[in-house]
């Protein structure tokens, strides 16, 4: 096991050189000495620790990271840069596996260096679906179905939206319109879901509550009387069982 700290502007720094590196196609082993580095971290209030768990998805590496962190104070992890950038370069070789040549591909910084900006907060990968899973509990699944370095189009299109995002029965609704809960694997979503072809895809789903924002206090309202009030075209993802053709 080990204790969790986070990492210092310095170590911070230090991390994001290296992923740029990285990024323009040097092969270099992770920077793992910056974990525990005088310079680089430092302790937190509380205590916490984690060891080298196969995390297989964003769910997994969520409940598994709640858990861990359950200890310390709310206001020391929501928003913790350092915490957070800890944590990414601790689970680093399971958020971005060297390929047979032992070249990485990281990807946007923000997948590894929380963004304190709520529009990009979510695009980290260990930090946005611990918030999402805070928020939502089991109806963050929708999100979190997949592999542990994947964004997925579902925080992409409404994780970015405060509207949205914080809207606990409108994230109910779009998970009994789109999560197959019976699909092989704990369930993902039905197939279609984002093909921008089909009528009540989730990419129309957006755009028609950005209307309906305007004129609904979406907020006061439960996941049935958010559905109901939605066009007819979405009729057939609330009543599907996710068998349906793509």
């Amino acid at each position: 096991m080990a204790t969790v700290r986070k990492l210092t502007d310095v170590g911070i720094a230090s991390f994001t050189d290296y992923l740029k590196r990285v990024s323009e196609g040097e092969a270099l082993e992770p920077p793992t000495h910056l974990l525990f580095d005088s310079e680089a971290s430092e302790a937190l209030l509380g205590t916490a620790e984690v060891e080298q768990v196969v995390l297989d998805t964003k769910l997994m590496a969520a409940k598994y990271l709640q858990r861990q962190l359950a200890s310390l104070d709310r206001i020391e992890v929501d928003n913790s840069v350092g915490l957070w950038t800890w944590l990414s370069l601790y689970f680093f070789e399971q958020l971005c596996p060297a390929s047979a040549n032992g070249r990485r591909e990281p990807g946007e910084l923000v997948r590894h260096v929380l963004s304190p900006f709520f529009k990009k907060y979510y695009r980290h990968l260990l930090g946005g679906p611990c918030r999402l899973l805070q928020l939502h509990g089991e109806f963050a699944r929708v999100f979190l179905y997949g592999p542990l370095p994947e964004h997925g189009d579902f925080s992409e299109q409404l994780a970015s939206r405060m509207q949205i995002i914080t809207n606990r029965a409108l994230i109910e609704a779009v998970d009994r319109l789109y999560f197959d809960a019976k699909a092989e694997g704990g369930g993902r979503p039905k197939r279609g879901a984002l093909t921008r072809s089909r009528a009540g895809n989730l990419r129309r789903l957006v755009a028609v509550i950005q209307q309906f924002d305007l004129t609904y206090d979406l907020y006061a309202m439960s996941a049935d009387e958010i559905i109901e009030l939605l066009p007819k075209e979405f009729g057939r993802w609330a009543a599907s069982n996710g068998e349906d053709d793509a």
